[in-house]
């Protein structure tokens, strides 16, 4: 027990002070034909230890054990403490450290941890999960997301997500968003975009193909939905933010309404005011067709939403005023 703690109090003191330590003294050796003393008399042993061992350290501090003698298992768990910057300037220090510093399991943490949520592919096997890590910290790697409320809050896209390809910037801790063009317009670009406006894309679905799903079957007033809009066949969809309503001749009673059984379907958009036109949508159940016109818009495929982290990332961008 005592030679266990002595070398926990070596281990400890190496850390505080450089990469070596000094040869173990002549009484380590001896340690293991001592008998336990009391706590306080161990006490008193490790301070006296401890003024030799610094002692020994200032007079010879090249000398010594590195910790790369230290076993594998012991040595990934010390590194598995540092986070990327730490890891990136050990790499830096040898060879050695290059090669134990970039391993996928030490990284692979720290992946999920920071970028999980966003990222829904696998990096190439041909490249290290440091490397692919270090490729998005840098901003060299652009990846797919969606952006809530696209080109700062535009009122004409509040209450949409959006298709992008993003890169982050390390320095300002936002992203840059490039997105599909619209029509013959050129494609335009956000800079600055905060964490909380990105998500992964939920479906595979291209921003110009129409999502299919059924969904609308079993939609019922009080439903929160996603559905695909464009304003005209040569845009890309958006996602809107809706709440399934009630047919108009329906009063809401809860004990007499058919709304859920109808073959129409009534979608609310409450970031509108009741007057406006974009307020209310009716869509066909059984369609499995793009609907709409020039005038309105046209809508796509709609998307139930059951989680309510989803629900509630639409609804704290709610507005606090209607739009018209």
């Amino acid at each position: 027990m005592l030679l266990f703690l002595l070398s926990c109090f070596s281990f400890v003191f190496f850390l505080s002070k450089s990469l070596f330590l000094p040869p173990l003294p002549p009484w380590a050796g001896e340690a293991r034909l001592l008998s336990l003393p009391p706590s306080s008399a161990l006490l008193g042993l490790l301070r006296r230890r401890r003024k030799t061992l610094i002692l020994a350290a200032k007079a010879d501090p090249t000398a010594g054990i590195s910790i790369l003698d230290l076993p594998d298992l012991a040595l990934e768990i010390v590194l598995g403490k540092l986070p990327p910057s730490g890891l990136c300037a050990m790499a830096a220090v040898c060879r050695s450290f290059r090669h134990r510093c970039g391993i996928d399991r030490l990284w692979s943490r720290h992946l999920e941890e920071k970028w999980g949520r966003l990222l829904e592919f696998i990096p190439d096997q041909k490249n290290s999960i440091m490397a692919f890590y270090r490729s998005i910290e840098t901003g060299r790697l652009c990846f797919p997301a969606q952006i809530f409320n696209r080109e700062n809050g535009h009122p004409g896209f509040m209450l949409s997500c959006y298709d992008a390809e993003v890169s982050y910037d390390s320095v300002t801790d936002t992203f840059m968003a490039r997105y599909p063009p619209h029509g013959r317009r050129a494609a335009a670009i956000e800079e600055d975009v905060t964490w909380e406006r990105l998500r992964a894309p939920p479906v595979s679905a291209s921003a110009y193909d129409l999502y299919s799903s059924n969904s609308l079957a079993n939609l019922r007033p009080g439903d929160h939905v996603e559905v695909q809009w464009r304003r005209n066949k040569e845009f890309p969809y958006g996602w809107w933010y809706g709440v399934v309503g009630h047919l108009a001749p329906c009063s809401g009673d809860e004990l007499h309404c058919h709304c859920g059984t109808s073959g129409e379907v009534v979608l609310e958009f409450k970031q509108y005011s009741a007057g406006s036109r974009w307020r209310r949508a009716i869509l066909r159940r059984e369609g499995s067709q793009e609907e709409g016109n020039e005038v309105a818009g046209f809508y796509g495929g709609v998307r139930k939403l059951n989680r309510r982290d989803e629900i509630a990332a639409w609804l704290r961008l709610l507005p606090t005023t209607s739009l018209d």
